[in-house]
C-alpha cells in the first residue's frame, strides 16, 4: 500500500518553478530515498509532505487522501531536518521529551518513553547535558530521538549524514535500521550523495532540474541507468562519445567506434534503443569493469593522470581527447598491489564488452 502519493506535482516559488510534474510513491514501512544534487527540489519535497507547503498544482496524497484534508499535525510526520533545529537552552532530555510534553501525556510515561529511545541511541548517560556539550553525531542522535519519541508513521530525513565521518555514519544508517523495525514508521530520505543512501534505502528516486529522471532499487540503477546523468551521478559510470557502426543480433548488440578515434567496441543494447548507423550514441563502461592487464574484447588506449588510494580500492584516471575522461577502480585484498604508471604515458585498458552498454543524450 502507498502510504505518500505524488500525482503530477508542480511548485512554484514565486515565479520561480522549483518542481515540475512530479510523480512517485511510497510503501508503508519502505526505505525511500530522494537523491540529486543541491538546488533539485529535495527538500521543497520533504515540505510538502510534511504540510509546511502546498502544490502549486498536482496532488500529494497521505494514506491515500488528498494531503490538503489534514492539518500538520494530523498527518503523524516527524521530520529531522539537516540544522537539527535542536533547542540550545533545553537540556539532552528536555529535547528528545519536547513533542510527547506538548501532547501533555503523563509525566512517567514521558519519562519511560525517553529514557528507552535514549538508551537504543546509546544517549542513555547523556541526558542530563547541555546540547553544546555534544558532538555532531550525537546531536544528530538527539534529533533522530526527538523526532521517533512520537512514534510517527513517516519520518522524514533531511541529509541526515552531513558533516558525519564515515564510521558515524555507518552506525546512525544501523541505528535507523534497528529503529525501523521496533517503531514500523516509513522514512524518505533526502541526500545528494549516492553513497550516503546506497546502503540503507529500498528505493531512490534520482532527481535533476526539478524532475524526476528515474526510480528503483539501489541495484538497478547501477547497473541499468536510463540516463547519462543517472548513470554518471549514481554509477559512477565512465561515458565515451561514440558513433554506431553496425547493429547486430536484431539491435541487441551494437558496435560503435569512438568520436575521438580511440577505438572500435561492441555493447548491449539494454534500454532496446531505435538505433542506425552513424547515430551518435554514449558508451557506457563502468569505472569497476575495467581492467588495467590483458582481460577482455575491447581494448583503449589513454593517458595517465593521477590516482588515488581509498581503503582496498584503487582509483587511476585517464584523458582522451576532447576533455573525454576514463576512471578506473581495481579492489584487491592485498594493499601492496598498485600499478605506476608514467604521468602522459599511454596506458592500454581492457574490459568485457558484456559489461558495457548504450545510451543517448
Amino acid at each position: 500500500m502507498a502510504i505518500i502519493e505524488f500525482r503530477n506535482v508542480d511548485f512554484y516559488w514565486g515565479k520561480d518553478k522549483i518542481l515540475e510534474d512530479i510523480s512517485f510513491k511510497v510503501n508503508e514501512s519502505e526505505i525511500f530515498a530522494l537523491l540529486g544534487p543541491s538546488g533539485c527540489g529535495k527538500s521543497t519535497m520533504l515540505r510538502l509532505i510534511s504540510g509546511l507547503s502546498r502544490p502549486s498544482s498536482g496532488k500529494v496524497l497521505i494514506y491515500g487522501q488528498d494531503a490538503s484534508v489534514y492539518k500538520g499535525r494530523d498527518r503523524c510526520v516527524a521530520t529531522v531536518w539537516q540544522s537539527k533545529a535542536l533547542f540550545p537552552h533545553l537540556s539532552v532530555r528536555a529535547n528528545i521529551e519536547f513533542g510527547l510534553r506538548v501532547k501533555r501525556i503523563n509525566r512517567s510515561d514521558i519519562r519511560k518513553k525517553g529514557e528507552k529511545i535514549a538508551e537504543a541511541l546509546r544517549l542513555e548517560n547523556k541526558l542530563d547535558r547541555s546540547i553544546f556539550q555534544l558532538s555532531g553525531g550525537e546531536q544528530q542522535r538527539v534529533a533522530l530521538a526527538r523526532a521517533l519519541i512520537i512514534e510517527p508513521k513517516i519520518l522524514l530525513l533531511d541529509e541526515p549524514f552531513t558533516g558525519l565521518d564515515q564510521t558515524l555514519k555507518l552506525q546512525l544508517q544501523a541505528d535507523l535500521r534497528e529503529l525501523q523495525a521496533d517503531y514500523g514508521c516509513t522514512y524518505i530520505l533526502v541526500s545528494h550523495l549516492s553513497e550516503d543512501v546506497f546502503s540503507l534505502a529500498m528505493r531512490i528516486a534520482v532527481i535533476q532540474n526539478k524532475k524526476i529522471l528515474q526510480v528503483g532499487d539501489p541495484n538497478t540503477l547501477y547497473h541499468s541507468p536510463k540516463s547519462t546523468f543517472v548513470a554518471k551521478f549514481v554509477g559512477k559510470k565512465n561515458l565515451i562519445p561514440s558513433i554506431v557502426r553496425n547493429i547486430e543480433r536484431n539491435g541487441r548488440e551494437v558496435i560503435v567506434s569512438s568520436t575521438n578515434g580511440r577505438g572500435n567496441w561492441k555493447a548491449r543494447n539494454l534500454l532496446n534503443l531505435e538505433l542506425n548507423e552513424n547515430d551518435e550514441v554514449v558508451y557506457v563502461i563502468g569505472a569497476d569493469s575495467i581492467e588495467l592487464d590483458h582481460s577482455g574484447d575491447c581494448i583503449l588506449e589513454a593517458r595517465f593522470r593521477a590516482q588515488a588510494i581509498e581503503g582496498r580500492r584503487k582509483i587511476y584516471y585517464f584523458s582522451l581527447d576532447k576533455g573525454c575522461e576514463v576512471r578506473v577502480e581495481t579492489c584487491t585484498i592485498d594493499s601492496n598491489v598498485l600499478y605506476q604508471f608514467e604521468r602522459a604515458g599511454t596506458v592500454k585498458l581492457y574490459w568485457k564488452s558484456e559489461n558495457a552498454f548504450l545510451l543517448k543524450e
